[in-house]
């Protein structure tokens, strides 16, 4: 079998031998993952940091438990109301983070919410064997654009993206 990747003149057009290449063979294997409960901000630093567009959820065994990206953070500021530009007086553009003066006495403090709130809880995987027709046909399918790919126990080893499909 063969993936169907788009359309030439009216025919689907069909990747030879991504039924025998393994996920393995184009998956990334240097994979940031994070915990349910890191903190969104700290998350939004790391993407932010390493340039990437999501990162897979883990436990303490290393197992994919969800998937978090920045469109995942999006929708929680836009769910939360963070829409409007924020104007912080003696702010500048040059200070990495905001400070908010309320005055003597007062102070606001706020549970910082955690990867868990935002992530999609469902983690889909492939096996390292699994081929790239596989691999394609799950995010074509499901609609995502990152896929951990595990180990015979579960463990993450990888990760196979959606631009990785396309290098490839």
């Amino acid at each position: 079998a063969q993936v169907s990747c788009g359309w030439a003149g009216g025919r689907a057009v069909a990747v030879a031998g991504a039924d025998r290449a393994k996920v393995s063979a184009l998956m990334t294997t240097q994979v940031l993952a994070v915990r349910p409960d890191v903190s969104l901000e700290a998350l939004a630093d790391l993407l932010l940091e390493r340039g990437i567009g999501g990162a897979p959820v883990v436990d303490e065994a290393g197992r994919p438990v969800g998937v978090v990206s920045k469109t995942d953070l999006m929708r929680e500021h836009l769910m939360a109301g963070d829409t409007g530009e924020v104007v912080t007086p003696g702010w500048h553009p040059s200070q990495a983070r905001f400070r908010v003066e309320l005055g003597s006495g007062f102070h606001a403090a706020a549970e910082p919410a955690s990867v868990a709130k935002v992530m999609t809880p469902t983690a889909f995987t492939l096996s390292e064997d699994a081929p790239v027709a596989e691999a394609a046909a799950l995010m074509a399918f499901e609609g995502v654009h990152r896929v951990p790919v595990v180990a015979g126990d579960g463990r993450g080893v990888g990760i196979v993206t959606s631009l990785d499909l396309l290098r490839w």
